[in-house]
This record gives C-alpha cells, structure tokens and sequence, in this order.
C-alpha cells in the first residue's frame, strides 16, 4: 500500500504549523508585553530597573493556588531609586480575569533582611 500525500493532508499540516506558530507567537507578545509594563511602571514612579527575572514557580508572595494565575506574570526585580539605592520586589502584571490584556501591575516590595551578629 503506497502512501500518497493528498492535497488535503497538506494543507492540515499547513493548517497545524500555522496554528503552532501563532501560539508561539503570542507567548512571545504577553512575556515582551509583561515585560514593558514593568519598565513602564519603573518609569512612571521613578525607578530604573537593573534586573528582571521571570518566576515560573515560585512566585513570592503570589505562590499560592488562587492568588494569580497563568494569565497573569511575575517578575523578581531590582530597582534603583531616587536616592541610588537599590530595592528589591516581587512584581505581578495583568488583571486576575482579563490576564495581560489589561494593563495591572501590583508591587510587593521585599523587606530588607537583618543581619545576624556572631559574637
């Protein structure tokens, strides 16, 4: 029995890639998208961004079930501010329902860390 190519099955394998492409695509656009609403928020309250990490998994203070979700990123970031000091944050884009398609961007500013005294 020979295996033929139709027509049809080439254009589903056309059909199939462009699809594939297109997902791919729009993960690009919502991280570059997710990405530029942190930077506009620096801008906006006077901050510059040194370091932008995404978080996956663990997400700080959002880590639990419930408190964001796929259609929402989080970024560990490192800020400098007025004063040339660098702060450290978690930061959360996107609407909890609208996801990145609304332009939400929540803060949570780590606390800086004692250090111990060994005596």
């Amino acid at each position: 029995m020979e295996s033929d190519l139709t027509m049809i099955d080439l254009l589903m394998a056309a059909f199939m890639s462009t699809i594939v492409v297109f997902i791919i695509g729009l993960l690009f656009y919502f991280h570059y998208k997710a990405r530029k609403m942190v930077y506009t928020w620096a801008a906006r309250n006077n901050y510059e961004v040194l370091k932008l990490r995404y978080r996956f998994i663990f997400k700080g203070p959002w880590t639990w079930w419930g408190v964001s979700n796929k259609r929402q990123k989080v970024f560990y970031a490192s800020f400098l501010n007025d004063q040339r000091k660098i702060e450290n944050a978690y930061v959360k884009c996107g609407h909890f329902w609208k996801g990145l398609t609304e332009d939400v961007v929540e803060v949570k500013w780590e606390e800086m860390r004692k250090e111990k005294i060994f005596k």
